[in-house]
């Protein structure tokens, strides 16, 4: 892991200016970057399998790439080899002149202390598929892009309860991610029947994942809107709350 020249102090004078400024960004499309590609935005808590969704988007339907990501934290061991983090030479400076100077698409000031954003370049087809934070939704739905598509994974309390205790309990950010976590599910009830925020399933099961993509597919080529309903989705959100709260304990 690659540690940063810049200095705390520094740090926190970048973070307090982009987070003042994050509200009321907005990217100007002004080549028309985004205006022949459609994003479709994965939303949900640590572990509920964005990123395996995406990927299995990415076999279903080829004409699908996945998004790349900017990240001044460092890498995770599941990231994906996409992702451009401190280790790769990102710093809060540099991302702070390019937001300045509204070159990047989206970005957002994490609860973590690091800064996520996206580049025009990281959308790199027509198609494009990601994990975004629930504060990326007003700006990325601004943004140019001919379709614009957020969707939000859910799953029964018992299978995202086993998925925390076996890839997340142990990590040393582990009680930060249940946090975000928790914002996350809150984003999801404030929000469940808001016409453009889909939800798709999560399940554990031979071909849970397939399906769940091939849902993802279909609302991002508008021809699925509704995929789940409000009461079956109050429901996951609420089990998956749960165990959220039993991962906070074993983890604390």
């Amino acid at each position: 892991m690659i540690e940063s020249a810049e200095s705390p102090q520094h740090i926190r004078e970048i973070l307090e200016d982009l987070g003042k400024k994050q509200q009321h960004y907005s990217y100007d499309d002004r080549e028309r970057a985004l205006y022949d590609k459609t994003l479709a935005a994965l939303i949900g808590p640590t572990k509920i399998g964005k990123t395996t969704i995406a990927n299995a988007i990415l076999s279903l339907d080829s004409d699908f790439s996945l998004v790349n990501t900017t990240t001044t934290r460092a890498r995770r061991p599941d990231d994906p080899l996409s992702f451009k983090t401190a280790d790769e030479g990102v710093t809060f400076a540099q991302l702070q002149k390019d937001i300045n100077a509204q070159k990047i698409v989206n970005y957002s000031v994490n609860k973590n202390g690091h800064v996520y954003a996206t580049y025009p370049g990281d959308f790199p087809g027509e198609f494009n598929v990601g994990p975004i934070l629930p504060d990326n939704i007003d700006n990325l739905s601004g943004a140019g892009f001919r379709n614009f598509m957020a969707v939000f994974v859910v799953a029964r309390g018992a299978v995202y309860a086993e998925r925390l205790k076996r890839e997340l309990v142990g990590y040393p950010d582990a009680l930060e991610r249940i946090a975000e976590g928790k914002d996350s599910l809150n984003f999801a009830k404030l929000n469940v029947d808001a016409p453009w925020l889909g939800f798709v399933e999560s399940k554990d099961e031979e071909g849970g994942v397939e399906e769940a993509a091939r849902n993802v597919v279909l609302m991002s080529r508008r021809q699925s809107l509704s995929i789940l309903t409000i009461d079956h989705r109050l429901q996951l959100i609420d089990e998956m709350n749960g165990a959220l709260d039993q991962a906070a304990k074993l983890a604390a």
